[in-house]
This record gives structure tokens, sequence and C-alpha cells, in this order.
């Protein structure tokens, strides 16, 4: 996988955005993407918490969020996929929202592995 890989039109992960944020320094690129792992876990966890139970303005808030840190990062696919789900949940649409939570798990899965590959995990 590379840097280019892309998911529906959306790059993967675009370490040009972030290399650009931060000047350069690898080491706080690292740090960055780790975080993100560290905390992407829970905010997943709650965003299918949120649709299982089918609290549409929980799953709102949470996607907001992962929207949110995803594109701070360059997890551009991310970003957008997470920016359907919620448009779902505000829309409180659950079969659409069904598929476009499949598709975040999916795109999420492919997310982290990028990342853990770029980490050396």
């Amino acid at each position: 996988m590379t840097d280019t890989d892309q998911v529906n039109g959306f790059q993967l992960l675009d370490l040009g955005r972030l290399d650009e944020m931060v000047g350069g320094d690898e080491e706080f690129i690292l740090e960055i993407l780790q975080l993100f792992l560290d905390t992407s876990e829970g905010n997943i966890q709650q965003i299918r918490t949120a649709h299982q139970t089918s609290n549409y303005s929980s799953l709102s808030i949470e996607t907001h969020t992962l929207k949110g840190s995803s594109g701070n990062v360059g997890a551009n696919a991310l970003m957008h996929v997470a920016g359907r789900v919620e448009t779902a949940a505000r829309a409180a649409d659950p079969d659409t929202l069904q598929q476009e939570m499949d598709d975040l798990a999916q795109v999420y899965a492919l997310t982290t592995a990028r990342i853990k590959n770029r980490l050396g995990q």
C-alpha cells in the first residue's frame, strides 16, 4: 500500500498534508499518527454503540469528531465516509446508515492498517 492508495476516489492517507503542518518533523508525525490510533478506537466504539442503540444524536456527534481527527492526520477517505455517516445519522435514515456504517468499518480498518504500517507496527 502506498500513500497514493484511494478509496472511493479519496486518498487513504495523505501524509504530505501532515508533513506540511508540522514542518517535516518525522518524529512528531509518528507521535500524531500514534495518538490518532490510540484515540480513534474508542471513538469507533462509541460510534458503534450509538448506532446499535439508534442514538442518532450521539452518532452524529461522534462521527463528526472522527471526521475532524481523520482530516487532521490526512486520512481523507475516512474523513469522507465519517461525513456520510454523520449526514445519515442527522437524517435518522436507518437504511442508508447501515450501508454507511459498513463502509466506515471497512475504511477505518484500511486506514488504521496503513497507519500501523507507517509506524512499523
